[in-house]
């Protein structure tokens, strides 16, 4: 069994090299790469000495993305986004995206694969591009990291884009496998927040809807709505159930950006029922507003 895995590995790198060749072996098709990374100066805690309150000023490494975009055809493309992530015990990758996606028109493509969960605005605008936002900071109820918003999904999702006279839409759906937690079987699904790359400990997909409208008389205004149902589930060391929660995500978000004005603005509201009985229903509520103003086409005073 283990040798037929290994030879179908195999045949699957070998797939992958021929059709890697044929592609950058077209003139007709085109692959964009392009990298984004952080060196931060800040005042971290003192390792030396744990159970004190004193900190060191230190420089320290952020992220590092590397991403790749390439035209497969007319209608074919693909995006792959690896992150190395550095922390205090060392650096650690992750497949920030990964899919293919085939356009039919503008009002329909579709997409299967990982990418940035497309709840509210900035997690699918900036992400891992701290050099695209205007913050240092992100804010903490989208922070990679914090598992206070889902990040990543892995599954299929339909998009599109839908203009008339006095507002475009942009929309889509994405139906992808659940969230993981903790898991000591055989799955080897680990972390609450995960987008359970390889596997799904829910029975049910999580299902997500997105629609954005700009107003075409104010082509600056974006105003969203979007919503994550899914259920989270955990399992313990004799694989039963400990964590039973179904989840309910809602999110409105308003920006207007032109040459001098930048103003964001989302709120998410939380709704967790535990179906175990423990906890009951747990509602809450993440929100931020932001805004900059550019000086001299080089500064950006920005408040958060």
């Amino acid at each position: 069994m283990e040798k037929g895995i290994k030879r179908m590995a195999w045949h699957i790198i070998l797939l992958t090299l021929f059709v890697t060749s044929s592609v950058l072996g077209n003139s007709a098709y085109a692959f964009e790469f392009r990298g984004f990374g952080d060196i931060n100066y800040a005042d971290a805690k003192n390792e030396a000495a744990p159970a004190s309150d004193s900190k060191i000023a230190a420089f320290r490494l952020g992220q590092l993305s590397l991403h790749a975009h390439g035209d497969l055809g007319e209608n074919l493309d693909a995006v792959t986004e690896i992150a190395f992530i550095s922390s205090s015990s060392g650096v650690s990758t992750a497949i920030a995206r990964l899919f293919i996606g085939y356009r039919f028109d503008d009002m329909l493509r579709v997409r299967a694969g990982k990418w940035h969960k497309p709840i509210g605005y900035w997690n699918t605008t900036y992400h891992h591009g701290t050099l695209l936002q205007t913050t240092i900071e992100t804010p903490l109820v989208v922070k990679i990291g914090s598992t206070i918003v889902p990040i990543h999904e892995t599954g299929l999702w339909a998009l599109g884009s839908y203009s008339t006279e006095p507002v475009r839409l942009d929309y889509g759906v994405t139906i992808t496998n659940g969230q993981g937690g903790t898991s000591t079987t055989a799955t080897g699904i680990t972390g609450i927040g995960g987008s359970n790359d390889t596997a799904d400990l829910n029975t049910d997909k999580a299902f997500l809807f997105h629609l954005r409208a700009h107003p075409s008389a104010i082509p600056e205004l974006g105003i969203g709505i979007s919503g994550n149902f899914e259920g989270v589930q955990s399992f313990g060391s004799t694989s039963a159930l400990t964590l039973d929660v179904t989840q309910q995500i809602y999110a409105v978000d308003l920006q207007f950006i032109n040459q001098q004005i930048e103003f964001l603005a989302e709120y998410f509201y939380f709704n967790d029922k535990d179906k175990l009985g423990t906890a009951g229903t747990n509602k809450s509520a993440g929100s931020y507003v932001q805004l900059g103003y550019t000086i001299a086409n080089r500064y950006i005073p920005y408040a958060r």
